[in-house]
């Protein structure tokens, strides 16, 4: 049995502009069987050799990193997808900057309520931004993610998720 899947279509214009499509089908909680939903919609300009600006419904930066060092997806869900703090797609704009051969730089502003909830009711934006280094097998990538909370009080008014991460790749 088939219990979820990704459908999609990438086509590249030419050298500085491409698209990507992708959805997502599964099962849901809502009674019916199978539910798709748009999960990439995006739009990519390569305005340089070093930049990327990637914007519509994109592929967000939270778990890219270490998923491309295993060259495998999850197989649970990880602790910012089981709590609602990240998720894997969203609305908005990303910039990926390419320093030099070892240092990378990204910055995406998001809708902040993923590819399931297209908007909530209090219209906040997150954003966040990361720098990774690699340096031959060793990979070391640090990032924040700023999401304004849903409800305010006399604390900070802002949820600051700060991560740090390290891949090796000893060429398995």
């Amino acid at each position: 049995e088939i219990k979820r899947s990704y459908l999609g279509y990438a086509y590249t214009y030419n050298n500085e502009f491409s698209a990507k499509i992708t959805f997502d089908v599964g099962s849901n909680d809502g009674g019916s069987a199978y539910t798709a939903f748009l999960k990439i919609a995006s739009l990519t300009w390569s305005a340089s050799d070093n930049m990327k600006i990637n914007f519509g419904m994109i592929g967000t930066k939270n778990f890219k990193f270490m998923e491309k060092a295993w060259g495998k997806r999850y197989i649970y869900k990880s602790l910012l997808d089981q709590q609602k703090w990240a998720s894997s797609a969203d609305a908005g704009a990303s910039v990926d900057y390419q320093l030099s051969d070892n240092l990378y730089i990204d910055m995406q502003i998001l809708n902040g309520d993923g590819y399931k909830n297209t908007q909530g009711e209090n219209g906040m934006m997150r954003g966040g931004g990361g720098v990774t280094y690699k340096m031959g097998a060793l990979a070391i990538r640090a990032s924040v993610d700023m999401v304004p909370r849903t409800s305010y009080g006399e604390s900070n008014e802002m949820q600051t998720i700060n991560t740090v991460a390290a891949a090796y790749n000893m060429g398995m």
